[in-house]
């Protein structure tokens, strides 16, 4: 079952009534301390979140 997916960076979460997104721009500060690439490391999280949404809802 999918419930979650990445496109155009930014994660939407769909299941029954409730959906939600998040862009990986509104995330990126979050990592500015971590990596030289903020940009591309909030892009690689909300792929791996999906995939543990998805693995979550199977």
């Amino acid at each position: 079952m999918t419930v979650a997916i990445v496109e155009n960076r930014t994660l939407v979460v769909s299941v029954g009534g409730f959906a939600a997104s998040i862009a990986a721009k509104s995330i990126e500060h979050q990592f500015d301390a971590l990596t030289h690439f903020p940009d591309r490391r909030a892009n690689i999280e909300l792929n791996e979140l999906a995939a543990r949404l998805n693995d979550f809802a199977g």
